[in-house]
């Protein structure tokens, strides 16, 4: 009479089989050998990188993945007005192929980089908006599929590249005071002039520069010493005085602001004087 192991007659009550045991084996052993053997089957994603640009030139690169892109690479790009709001890439846009059949060198090593001009594309492509100062532009790449290699890649994240700011028009700006000097005479170039008194303590006062159309443009800080007797005017950010009026006398005439020169520190022995500002406000 045969004997029955232990061990089988275990597998032999639970409804098993040796067979089915080495088939598991078999199956996992041939998971983790797959597992350690799966081949890339798409190229990486790529990416862009701004270059120095100016009021009318985005340069930029497009990026290869460590895999490349040997089959060259497609670029999407819009105009947009901010880098804040969401981008659809489901609407209108403009777009490119690269594909290194056509040309060679569209086609990426590991890393590679291929350097362009947006405003060219623009131009060659007859889409996108010629760029002028303070614009910006959404772009998206992917790596195209290689004939016979690997597929193309995923696109990439949303990248932004804008134009050099616009330069800020400067425009004259006006102290505000307590005396329009409009009451003066018909010039109303100076705006406003204002009474200081510190009461022959030291101290120092804030006011407002506004543009001729109102807006606020700016400060200046009007300051007193005791101890020297000095006034002293303090520009704000984006105000350059131009002609400063400081005087005992409460102004009662209609001189216009080139008939007093700029100076940025006076005295007065009392603290009780006249003020009037006339500056270059930009922003």
């Amino acid at each position: 009479m045969k004997k029955i192991l232990p061990i089988l007659a275990f597998l032999a009550l639970a409804g098993c089989s040796t067979e089915n045991v080495n088939d598991e084996i078999s199956l996992d052993a041939k998971g983790n050998l797959n597992s350690q053997n799966v081949s890339q089957d798409a190229f990486d994603v790529p990416s862009l990188a701004c270059g120095e640009s100016t009021t009318n030139s985005i340069p930029f690169e497009v990026i290869a993945g460590p895999s490349g892109a040997a089959g060259g690479f497609d670029l999407d790009w819009q105009l947009v007005a901010n880098e804040t709001d969401p981008v659809s890439w489901d609407d209108t846009f403009c777009e490119k192929g690269f594909a290194s059949n056509n040309n060679n060198s569209y086609a990426l090593a590991s890393n590679g980089k291929y350097p362009l001009l947006l405003e060219e594309l623009i131009v060659e492509n007859e889409c996108g908006t010629p760029l002028a100062c303070g614009m910006t532009y959404a772009f998206r790449v992917r790596a195209k599929n290689e004939g016979g290699g690997l597929k193309k890649s995923e696109w990439s994240p949303t990248f932004f590249c804008s134009t050099a700011p616009c330069e800020t028009a400067c425009e004259s700006g006006y102290m505000i005071g307590n005396k329009d000097f409009s009451e003066i005479g018909t010039s109303k170039n100076w705006g406003w002039a204002h009474e200081f008194d510190f009461n022959e303590v030291s101290g120092s006062e804030e006011r407002e520069i506004h543009h001729k159309n109102g807006g606020l443009g700016g400060f200046v800080t009007i300051s007193w010493n005791s101890e020297d007797q000095s006034i002293t005017v303090e520009e704000g950010n984006n105000v350059t005085i131009t002609h400063l009026y400081v005087s005992d006398n409460e102004p009662m005439d209609k001189n216009a602001p080139g008939d007093f020169d700029k100076t940025q520190t006076l005295e007065d022995s009392d603290g009780h004087f006249w003020v009037m500002v006339k500056a270059e406000v930009c922003n």
